[in-house]
C-alpha cells in the first residue's frame, strides 16, 4: 500500500459528498518540476540567439529577432512545463502552432541555427496534441527541416536536423505517455479510496440501523408495557422502566462501539436479548438455548446474530404475532411467526436490504416469504442450496 493511501482515503471521506477530489496539491509540485525540466533545454536556443545578435542586420531586425526568440521560449515554457495535461484541452494545438509560426519568422534572422526551434516545436506538439496528431506533426517538422536544409544555399547536414527533431519528439512522447499512465494510476487509487469510504459508510449505516432499530423497538415495547402496568403493578412497571434505562445505555454503548469499529455481535447474546424482548411484548418465544449455538461455525456466528436481531425486530414491529420461532442449524437460520404475514410482498425495508447484503457477502442467500398457513418467514442459508419456500 502506498504511504499516501491513508491520506487519500481521508481526503475522499471529507470530499465524497461533492463527488470531487482535490488534485491541486499533487499538481503544483509537478508544475515546478516541469518548469525546471523544460527550462534546461532552452540552452539550445543560445546558438540562434548569438547568430541573431551577430547577424550584422539592422538594430531593429536584431531586436525583432531577440523578441521573437523570447516569445518563442515563453510559449514553450507555458505549453510544456505543466504536468503534461495540456493535451486534454480542446485548444491545446494553439501552442505548437504559435511556436511554429514564430520559428518560421526566426529562420531568416538566425540562419540555419534557427532550425533548432523546430526541435522545440516537435516537443510541444507531443505534449499538446493527441497521439494521432502529434506523431504526424513531428514527421511534418522533419520533412520541413530536411527540405529547408536541402534548398537553402549554405545549409548542410539534413540528417542531423532530422535526427534532432525525431529524438526529442520520441523522448517527449515517452514522457507524456508515462505521465498519462501515472495520472490514470492516481485516478484509480482515488477511486479505490472513494469506494472504500463508501463501503465503510454503508457498513456503518447497516450497523447503526440494526442497533437502533432493534434497541428502540424493544425500548418502545417495554415503555408501553410499563405504562400499562403503572396502575396495576407499580413494582413490575418500575422493573420495566429500569430495563428501558439499561437498554438505552446499551444502545448508546453499541453506537459508540460501531463508530469506533470495535463492536462485536454474539449469536448467543442476540438470542437472549430476543427472548427478553419477545417476553416483554407478550409474544411466545420458541428459541433455541444460547448454549446450543456452539454448533454454528465461528465465521457464521456474527451473521446469524444480525439475522436474529433483524428477524425479531420485524416480528415486534409489524407482525402482530402471538408466537415467534427461531430454528438454527450449522448452515441455516430461520425466524418465523404466526402474525399477519408480509405486507407489500417483494419489497425489502432498510433492515432486510442490509441483511441481504451481509448474507450475499458471506456467499449465502436470504429468503423471505409468507407461507399459506400465515405468518412470515425469514431464512438465511449459507449452504449450497436453500429449501424452497413453503
Amino acid at each position: 500500500m502506498s504511504p499516501t493511501y491513508p491520506a487519500t482515503v481521508a481526503r475522499a471521506w471529507y470530499q465524497l459528498p461533492s463527488g470531487t477530489v482535490d488534485r491541486g496539491a499533487s499538481r503544483r509540485p509537478g508544475w515546478r518540476v516541469g518548469i525546471v525540466f523544460a527550462a534546461v533545454w532552452l540552452v539550445f536556443l543560445v546558438q540562434p540567439l548569438q547568430d541573431i545578435v551577430d547577424s550584422g542586420q539592422s538594430i531593429w531586425l536584431r531586436g525583432l529577432g531577440v523578441a521573437l526568440l523570447g516569445a518563442f521560449a515563453l510559449i514553450y515554457l507555458i505549453g510544456v512545463s505543466g504536468p503534461f495535461r495540456l493535451n486534454r484541452h480542446p485548444r491545446a494545438w494553439v501552442f505548437p502552432l504559435a511556436m511554429f509560426v514564430i520559428a518560421l519568422a526566426i529562420l531568416p534572422l538566425a540562419g540555419q541555427s534557427g532550425l533548432n526551434t523546430l526541435v522545440f516545436v516537435g516537443v510541444a506538439a507531443q505534449a499538446a496534441l493527441p497521439v494521432d496528431r502529434a506523431i504526424p506533426a513531428s514527421l511534418l517538422l522533419v520533412v520541413i527541416a530536411v527540405a529547408l536544409t536541402l534548398v537553402v544555399p549554405g545549409w548542410t547536414d539534413p540528417a542531423n536536423q532530422a535526427f534532432s527533431i525525431l529524438a526529442a519528439s520520441m523522448a517527449m512522447f515517452g514522457v507524456v505517455r508515462m505521465a498519462e499512465r501515472n495520472r490514470a494510476l492516481v485516478a484509480a487509487q482515488e477511486e479505490d479510496a472513494r469506494l472504500v469510504v463508501l463501503e465503510e459508510r454503508e457498513r456503518m449505516a447497516r450497523d447503526l440501523h440494526d442497533i437502533l432499530g432493534h434497541s428502540l423497538t424493544v425500548i418502545t415495547k417495554k415503555a408501553e408495557l410499563a405504562r400499562r402496568l403503572t396502575s396495576i403493578d407499580p413494582q413490575r412497571a418500575a422493573t420495566e422502566i429500569a430495563d428501558v434505562e439499561r437498554l438505552a445505555r446499551e444502545a448508546l454503548r453499541d453506537v459508540r462501539a460501531t463508530v469506533t469499529g470495535s463492536r462485536e455481535v454474539s449469536l448467543a447474546s442476540e438470542l437472549a436479548s430476543a427472548r427478553s424482548a419477545l417476553d416483554s411484548a407478550g409474544i411466545a418465544a420458541r428459541l433455541p438455548d444460547p448454549d446450543t449455538t456452539v454448533a454454528v461455525p465461528p465465521e457464521s456466528q456474527r451473521l446469524f446474530g444480525f439475522a436474529v436481531r433483524e428477524g425479531v425486530t420485524n416480528v415486534l414491529r409489524h407482525s402482530g404475532a402471538r408466537s415467534c420461532t427461531v430454528v438454527i442449524t450449522p448452515e441455516t437460520l430461520e425466524v418465523s411467526d404466526d402474525g399477519r404475514g408480509s405486507v407489500g410482498a417483494g419489497t425489502d425495508g432498510t433492515g432486510l436490504r442490509g441483511l441481504r447484503e451481509r448474507v450475499a457477502q458471506a456467499g449465502g442467500r436470504l429468503l423471505t416469504d409468507s407461507p399459506p398457513a400465515g405468518g412470515f418467514r425469514l431464512l438465511v442459508d449459507l449452504g449450497r442450496r436453500a429449501p424452497d419456500p413453503a
